[in-house]
């Protein structure tokens, strides 16, 4: 999908119009981000490492191995 037409999908709008609002808030996120290369570096570098590294802690503490 192009990077700037994300919004031109009509099946994300018809998402957002019809979808609970978590679905919602999720596919505007995903087309924030397709539109913003800043935004789209921001969430894989800074929100993506805490994540992997909160997943990594949770398995630790649950015993999970990899």
């Amino acid at each position: 999908m192009n990077r700037l037409n994300a919004m031109n999908d009509k099946s994300l709008v018809n998402a957002i119009a019809t979808q609970p609002a978590d679905v919602a808030k999720q596919v505007c996120l995903y087309s924030i981000m397709m539109h913003s290369r800043l935004v789209m570096e921001f969430m894989l570098t800074v929100i993506g490492e805490n994540f992997i590294f909160y997943q990594i802690a949770e398995d630790a503490v649950f015993g999970i191995r990899s």
